[in-house]
Protein backbone atom coordinates (compact mmCIF):
# COMPACT_ATOMS: atom_id res chain seq x y z
CA UNK A 1 0.00 0.00 0.00
CA UNK A 2 0.96 3.95 -0.04
CA UNK A 3 2.11 5.11 2.78
CA UNK A 4 1.54 9.14 4.13
CA UNK A 5 3.77 11.48 6.35
CA UNK A 6 1.73 14.57 7.03
CA UNK A 7 4.06 16.74 7.43
CA UNK A 8 7.37 17.56 8.59
CA UNK A 9 8.73 20.18 11.68
CA UNK A 10 9.34 22.84 9.08
CA UNK A 11 5.88 23.98 7.82
CA UNK A 12 7.32 25.09 4.39
CA UNK A 13 9.06 21.96 3.89
CA UNK A 14 5.32 20.39 3.77
CA UNK A 15 2.31 20.16 1.15
CA UNK A 16 -0.45 21.92 2.27
CA UNK A 17 -3.23 19.59 2.56
CA UNK A 18 -4.98 20.49 -0.57
CA UNK A 19 -2.01 19.79 -2.65
CA UNK A 20 -0.57 16.84 -0.81
CA UNK A 21 -4.42 15.39 -1.04
CA UNK A 22 -4.64 15.76 -5.28
CA UNK A 23 -0.50 13.66 -5.03
CA UNK A 24 -2.15 11.39 -3.26
CA UNK A 25 -4.66 10.44 -5.07
CA UNK A 26 -2.68 10.91 -8.42
CA UNK A 27 -0.49 8.17 -6.55
CA UNK A 28 -3.38 6.03 -5.67
CA UNK A 29 -5.29 5.81 -9.07
CA UNK A 30 -2.09 5.02 -10.55
CA UNK A 31 -1.38 1.98 -8.89
CA UNK A 32 -4.62 0.79 -9.05
CA UNK A 33 -6.24 2.08 -5.60
CA UNK A 34 -4.15 0.08 -2.75
CA UNK A 35 -4.16 0.86 0.78
CA UNK A 36 -3.33 3.75 2.18
CA UNK A 37 -1.59 4.39 5.60
CA UNK A 38 -1.08 8.13 7.18
CA UNK A 39 1.81 8.99 9.45
CA UNK A 40 2.12 12.11 11.89
CA UNK A 41 2.39 13.14 15.43
CA UNK A 42 -0.25 13.95 17.42
CA UNK A 43 -0.11 17.50 17.07
CA UNK A 44 -0.68 16.92 13.15
CA UNK A 45 -4.28 14.75 13.83
CA UNK A 46 -6.51 18.16 12.77
CA UNK A 47 -4.35 18.05 9.28
CA UNK A 48 -5.27 14.21 8.75
CA UNK A 49 -9.23 15.37 8.79
CA UNK A 50 -7.91 18.43 6.53
CA UNK A 51 -6.24 16.16 3.84
CA UNK A 52 -9.14 13.62 4.37
CA UNK A 53 -12.02 16.19 2.94
CA UNK A 54 -9.97 17.03 -0.45
CA UNK A 55 -10.40 13.34 -1.37
CA UNK A 56 -12.73 11.45 -2.83
CA UNK A 57 -14.64 8.46 -1.19
CA UNK A 58 -12.40 5.60 -2.92
CA UNK A 59 -9.34 7.15 -0.95
CA UNK A 60 -11.05 8.63 1.90
CA UNK A 61 -12.75 4.78 2.98
CA UNK A 62 -9.39 2.71 2.69
CA UNK A 63 -7.39 3.73 4.85
CA UNK A 64 -5.12 3.50 8.27
CA UNK A 65 -4.79 6.19 10.54
CA UNK A 66 -1.72 5.78 12.48
CA UNK A 67 -1.32 9.79 12.88
CA UNK A 68 0.14 10.17 16.43
CA UNK A 69 -0.41 6.23 17.74
CA UNK A 70 2.92 4.57 16.79
CA UNK A 71 6.34 4.40 18.67
CA UNK A 72 9.37 3.34 17.17
CA UNK A 73 9.52 -0.13 16.64
CA UNK A 74 5.45 0.27 15.71
CA UNK A 75 6.60 2.84 13.23
CA UNK A 76 9.54 0.50 11.50
CA UNK A 77 6.52 -2.35 11.44
CA UNK A 78 4.38 -0.34 9.64
CA UNK A 79 7.01 1.50 7.01
CA UNK A 80 8.19 -1.71 6.37
CA UNK A 81 5.64 -3.61 4.15
CA UNK A 82 4.75 -0.12 2.15
CA UNK A 83 5.20 -0.01 -1.71
CA UNK A 84 6.22 3.59 -1.38
CA UNK A 85 6.21 6.96 0.89
CA UNK A 86 5.12 9.93 0.01
CA UNK A 87 6.71 12.42 2.47
CA UNK A 88 8.17 15.88 2.99
CA UNK A 89 12.09 15.68 4.11
CA UNK A 90 11.36 14.12 7.42
CA UNK A 91 12.70 11.44 10.16
CA UNK A 92 10.27 8.78 8.96
CA UNK A 93 11.77 9.28 5.26
CA UNK A 94 14.82 8.11 6.71
CA UNK A 95 13.60 4.92 8.14
CA UNK A 96 11.79 3.93 5.34
CA UNK A 97 14.62 4.58 3.02
CA UNK A 98 16.65 2.26 5.76
CA UNK A 99 13.84 -0.30 5.26
CA UNK A 100 14.30 -0.70 1.43
CA UNK A 101 10.67 0.95 1.46
CA UNK A 102 10.80 3.48 -2.17
CA UNK A 103 9.99 6.74 -1.24
CA UNK A 104 8.65 9.89 -3.32
CA UNK A 105 10.01 12.92 -1.66
CA UNK A 106 7.83 16.44 -2.04
CA UNK A 107 11.27 18.80 -1.64
CA UNK A 108 10.47 22.73 -1.58
CA UNK A 109 11.76 25.73 0.46
CA UNK A 110 14.72 24.72 2.37
CA UNK A 111 14.53 21.00 1.52
CA UNK A 112 17.37 20.44 -1.46
CA UNK A 113 17.53 16.43 -2.30
CA UNK A 114 21.37 16.75 -2.67
CA UNK A 115 21.78 17.29 1.28
CA UNK A 116 19.24 15.87 2.66
CA UNK A 117 17.63 13.61 0.37
CA UNK A 118 16.30 9.68 1.05
CA UNK A 119 19.85 7.53 0.90
CA UNK A 120 20.51 4.69 -1.11
CA UNK A 121 19.82 3.63 -5.19
CA UNK A 122 15.68 3.98 -6.66
CA UNK A 123 14.48 6.67 -4.62
CA UNK A 124 12.13 9.33 -6.56
CA UNK A 125 12.45 13.16 -5.26
CA UNK A 126 9.96 15.68 -6.84
CA UNK A 127 12.50 18.86 -6.28
CA UNK A 128 10.60 22.00 -6.62
CA UNK A 129 13.24 24.51 -7.94
CA UNK A 130 13.26 28.52 -8.53
CA UNK A 131 15.84 31.08 -8.62
CA UNK A 132 15.62 31.24 -4.92
CA UNK A 133 16.04 28.01 -3.67
CA UNK A 134 16.86 26.34 -1.30
CA UNK A 135 15.91 29.50 1.11
CA UNK A 136 15.86 30.47 4.53
CA UNK A 137 12.28 29.40 6.42
CA UNK A 138 13.19 31.50 9.25
CA UNK A 139 12.78 34.84 6.82
CA UNK A 140 9.17 35.27 5.60
CA UNK A 141 8.68 34.41 1.42
CA UNK A 142 8.41 37.34 -0.31
CA UNK A 143 7.13 35.53 -3.44
CA UNK A 144 4.07 33.85 -1.52
CA UNK A 145 5.88 30.12 -1.66
CA UNK A 146 5.48 30.40 -5.28
CA UNK A 147 7.59 26.80 -5.04
CA UNK A 148 4.43 25.15 -4.56
CA UNK A 149 2.81 26.05 -7.78
CA UNK A 150 4.67 22.77 -9.09
CA UNK A 151 2.97 20.36 -7.11
CA UNK A 152 -0.65 21.41 -8.29
CA UNK A 153 0.28 21.56 -11.85
CA UNK A 154 -1.92 19.00 -14.04
CA UNK A 155 1.80 17.97 -15.16
CA UNK A 156 3.08 16.69 -12.02
CA UNK A 157 -0.02 14.75 -11.27
CA UNK A 158 -0.47 13.35 -14.20
CA UNK A 159 2.89 12.09 -13.68
CA UNK A 160 2.25 10.56 -10.02
CA UNK A 161 -0.69 9.06 -12.00
CA UNK A 162 1.71 7.30 -14.33
CA UNK A 163 0.29 9.39 -17.21
CA UNK A 164 2.75 11.38 -17.95
CA UNK A 165 2.04 13.65 -20.63
CA UNK A 166 4.02 15.67 -23.54
CA UNK A 167 5.28 18.63 -20.96
CA UNK A 168 7.33 18.38 -17.72
CA UNK A 169 5.90 19.72 -14.72
CA UNK A 170 7.22 23.79 -14.62
CA UNK A 171 9.09 24.73 -11.91
CA UNK A 172 10.83 20.95 -10.88
CA UNK A 173 13.07 18.46 -10.94
CA UNK A 174 11.97 14.96 -10.99
CA UNK A 175 15.40 13.50 -8.99
CA UNK A 176 16.07 9.33 -8.96
CA UNK A 177 19.02 8.46 -6.14
CA UNK A 178 21.69 6.04 -6.84
CA UNK A 179 25.65 5.70 -5.55
CA UNK A 180 28.39 6.32 -7.03
CA UNK A 181 32.02 5.72 -6.04
CA UNK A 182 31.73 9.11 -3.89
CA UNK A 183 28.40 7.94 -2.31
CA UNK A 184 24.78 8.95 -2.44
CA UNK A 185 24.28 11.35 -5.72
CA UNK A 186 21.03 12.19 -7.62
CA UNK A 187 20.09 12.14 -11.75
CA UNK A 188 17.66 14.04 -13.38
CA UNK A 189 15.05 12.69 -15.10
CA UNK A 190 13.34 15.76 -16.29
CA UNK A 191 14.04 19.22 -15.93
CA UNK A 192 17.38 21.58 -16.04
CA UNK A 193 19.73 21.75 -12.91
CA UNK A 194 21.40 24.80 -13.00
CA UNK A 195 23.63 23.23 -10.34
CA UNK A 196 24.62 20.07 -12.11
CA UNK A 197 27.77 20.81 -13.66
CA UNK A 198 29.64 22.51 -10.66
CA UNK A 199 28.59 19.50 -8.90
CA UNK A 200 29.96 17.30 -10.96
CA UNK A 201 33.38 19.00 -10.37
CA UNK A 202 33.14 19.07 -6.89
CA UNK A 203 32.05 14.79 -6.85
CA UNK A 204 35.38 14.25 -9.17
CA UNK A 205 37.31 16.56 -6.40
CA UNK A 206 35.85 14.22 -3.77
CA UNK A 207 36.94 11.28 -5.81
CA UNK A 208 40.30 12.17 -6.15
CA UNK A 209 40.90 13.72 -2.35
CA UNK A 210 40.07 10.41 -1.29
CA UNK A 211 41.77 8.24 -4.09
CA UNK A 212 39.44 6.24 -5.85
CA UNK A 213 40.74 8.29 -9.25
CA UNK A 214 43.43 10.50 -10.50
CA UNK A 215 42.29 13.58 -11.59
CA UNK A 216 43.53 16.92 -13.19
CA UNK A 217 45.38 19.48 -10.59
CA UNK A 218 42.53 21.16 -9.12
CA UNK A 219 44.69 22.84 -6.35
CA UNK A 220 44.39 25.75 -7.53
CA UNK A 221 40.55 25.56 -8.49
CA UNK A 222 37.97 27.38 -6.72
CA UNK A 223 36.37 24.21 -5.44
CA UNK A 224 39.47 23.25 -3.68
CA UNK A 225 39.49 26.57 -1.48
CA UNK A 226 35.94 25.94 -0.95
CA UNK A 227 36.10 21.98 -0.19
CA UNK A 228 39.27 22.70 2.07
CA UNK A 229 38.00 25.55 3.97
CA UNK A 230 34.68 24.15 5.21
CA UNK A 231 34.92 23.39 8.91
CA UNK A 232 32.67 20.53 8.92
CA UNK A 233 33.95 17.70 7.49
CA UNK A 234 32.12 14.56 6.48
CA UNK A 235 34.76 12.50 4.66
CA UNK A 236 38.52 11.58 6.87
CA UNK A 237 41.58 12.42 4.74
CA UNK A 238 43.19 9.15 2.82
CA UNK A 239 46.00 7.90 5.33
CA UNK A 240 49.32 9.69 4.53
CA UNK A 241 47.91 12.52 2.75
CA UNK A 242 49.45 15.87 3.72
CA UNK A 243 46.40 17.57 4.37
CA UNK A 244 45.22 14.65 6.39
CA UNK A 245 46.01 16.05 9.96
CA UNK A 246 43.89 18.91 9.28
CA UNK A 247 40.63 16.87 8.82
CA UNK A 248 38.94 16.77 12.18
CA UNK A 249 37.31 12.99 11.55
CA UNK A 250 40.67 11.32 10.75
CA UNK A 251 40.76 9.36 13.49
CA UNK A 252 37.07 8.26 13.35
CA UNK A 253 35.31 5.73 11.33
CA UNK A 254 34.52 6.99 7.94
CA UNK A 255 31.18 8.25 7.25
CA UNK A 256 29.10 8.34 4.75
CA UNK A 257 29.68 11.82 1.90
Amino acid sequence: GIGVVLAGRMSRRSLPPDALAACLRAVFEGLGGPRVTFFGTKAERPLLRKVLDHLPASVAGNYDDLVGRTGWADLADALAGLDTLLTPDTGTMHLAAHLGVPVQGFFLSSAWCHETGPYGPGHRVWQAILDCLPCLEARPCPIGVQCLDAFRSREFLSFLSGRPGDRHPPGMLGMVSALDDVGSTWLTVFGEDPSAPRRVELRALVGEYLGLFAGEDLTDHDLARLLYHEADWMLPGPEGAAFAAFDPFADQPQRNA
